[in-house]
């Protein structure tokens, strides 16, 4: 979901303070992090926020992130250092499938007048959402982390006005995990989240 932020800082430190310990990254979409949790085949998951969750999994609240509006080149918002939302009305939206993560991608969502912005193409991840756009698909809220971190050509990123978008970043993890060293990476987690 997202590496970045106090997610990234988790991970680096836990692998300064155990390094007799191999951690192995997946990347994934909300609902299959949460899944793979819940499930038992990941100890830990990053799950953006909101998010359901069965009995007997905890999520951390650990970080934070802005959104920046991925505008593609040619079109007449590129020009503009910031977007005043109201301009967004009847722009066509790309995004990932709902599903993936439904509290986070209606939070995206509502940066739209009215909250219902015409989808019109939905893309499995951040890249390729930000190629799509590059196309003229459509235009993409994306988190700020990501969008730092993937540049494609053609794509402009754009401030959105109005009051601050604030997305929110979890760790999920099971409550009766028996595996000690998912106790130790979750106690960096804690740690990194109340300094």
């Amino acid at each position: 979901s997202w590496a970045g932020g106090r997610v990234g800082e988790a991970i680096a430190e836990f692998r300064r303070r155990r390094p007799d310990v191999t951690v192995i990254e997946h990347r994934g979409f909300s609902a299959l992090n949460l899944r793979q949790v819940t499930d038992g085949a990941a100890d830990a998951g990053v799950v953006r926020l909101p998010v359901d969750v069965d009995a007997g999994v905890t999520v951390r609240r650990v970080d934070t992130e802005g959104v920046r509006l991925a505008v593609p080149a040619g079109h007449r918002l590129a020009d503009m250092e910031w977007i005043d939302p109201d301009d967004l009305a009847g722009q066509p939206m790309v995004l990932w499938p709902r599903e993936n993560a439904p509290g986070f991608y209606d939070r995206l969502a509502s940066i739209w007048p009215g909250g219902t912005p015409p989808t019109v193409r939905h893309e499995a991840d951040d890249e390729l959402v930000l190629r799509a756009v590059a196309e003229g698909a459509g235009l993409a809220p994306v988190p700020a982390g990501r969008a730092a971190t993937i540049h494609v050509p053609g794509v402009v990123l754009r401030q959105i006005g109005g009051p601050p978008v604030h997305l929110a970043v979890g760790i999920a993890s099971l409550d009766e995990n028996p595996n000690p060293v998912a106790a130790a990476f979750l106690g960096v987690v804690d740690g990194l989240s109340a300094g």
